[in-house]
Order: structure tokens, then C-alpha cells, then sequence
């Protein structure tokens, strides 16, 4: 299904900017929705946000359509619109959080923490040398890998089994799940 969106959208010349703008209008209606009381609009319109991030990841990796400043403007929308989720639910439903919420939540933040490294991890191992030299965060991923460097590849694929389920839109999808909960209580 995913394929055949993108291919309609590179042919109507949409710009994987516009994909990313969108993702964060809808955010922004879907927040609105929310602070007027509209929980289910919101959830779907959050839920269409992040599956626009989807879109975008695949159609960049589908026309090789990487670019730098795309790459930076699509992590701030990222952190604009969780940051933002964040706040305004936070504010609104403070009295409904209690402190089993919040661990819950802490650990899948520290799960997701986990997946990514090892992630990140097993893919620099696949990688060629030159390739690792010309990504954009080389430096920091460096030495962010290193707290797991000291655990075997074969150990890191078989932690990654597990923690497979704890990635970026997992967790997402996970949140949506507590924020569900959190408003029915």
C-alpha cells in the first residue's frame, strides 16, 4: 500500500518537504482537536502524522532522494510535533498521569534507547568504511555506539529479536496506546 502512495506522489511531483510540511499541519489540527476536546480527531490526525514520517522515510529511500538540509528540517518537525504532543497533552490530563504512567513510559523511552543503538550498531557493521565517514552525525554516533559496543554482534542480534518492537513508530504507536488509556480512565 505504502508503494503505491509514493509512486502517486512522485508522480505528482511532490517534494518530500511538502510530506513533511503536512505531517506537521496535521499535528497541529491534531493538537487543536485535542485542546477542543475533540480526543478521537486527534488521535487519528496524530496517528496520520506519523504515519506521513513513514511515507517520507520510504520515499526518500525509494528515489535516493537524500539531502541534508531535508534530513534536518525532517528531525526538527519530528521533535516539533512530539515536543509539542508532549506539552499540550501533558497539560491537559496532568490530573489523570500518576507515577505507574510515567514508568511505563520511561521504560519504553529507555527500549527505544536500546533498539536504536543496536540498530545503529548492526548497521555500521554492514557498512563499507567510506560510507560511515560520510554520514552526517559520524562523530556523535561514534561514540554514542560505544555503549554497547562492548556486547558481540551475534549477542546484539539476538537483543535486537526482542527490541525490534521498541522502534521509533513502535513507540509512537505504544504512546497512542497510553494516551488512549490516560483520556478513558
Amino acid at each position: 500500500m505504502i508503494d503505491k502512495i509514493i509512486s502517486k506522489l512522485h508522480n505528482l511531483n511532490i517534494s518530500p518537504k511538502n510530506i513533511i510540511t503536512y505531517s506537521l499541519c496535521l499535528n497541529a489540527f491534531g493538537l487543536l482537536s485535542l485542546i477542543y476536546g475533540e480526543f478521537l480527531l486527534f488521535i487519528m490526525l496524530f496517528a496520520f502524522s506519523l504515519y506521513l514520517n513513514k511515507v517520507y522515510k520510504e520515499y526518500i529511500k525509494k528515489y535516493d532522494l537524500k539531502d541534508r538540509y531535508m534530513d534536518i528540517y525532517f528531525n526538527f518537525a519530528d521533535y516539533v510535533k512530539i515536543l509539542s504532543t508532549y506539552a499540550i497533552f501533558t497539560a491537559l490530563y496532568k490530573k489523570k498521569i500518576n507515577n505507574n504512567i510515567i514508568f511505563i513510559s520511561i521504560v519504553l523511552l529507555v527500549l527505544c534507547n536500546i533498539n536504536f543503538t543496536v540498530e545503529n550498531i548492526l548497521e555500521s557493521e554492514n557498512k563499507e568504511e567510506h560510507e560511515i565517514e560520510n554520514t552526517y552525525n559520524k562523530i556523535f554516533m561514534k561514540y554514542w555506539n560505544k555503549t554497547l559496543s562492548w556486547i558481540s554482534i551475534d549477542k546484539l542480534k539476538i537483543i535486537h529479536i526482542f527490541t525490534k518492537y521498541f522502534s521509533e513508530i513502535m513507540i509512537l504507536s505504544y504512546f497512542i496506546i497510553i494516551m488512549l488509556y490516560i483520556h478513558y480512565k
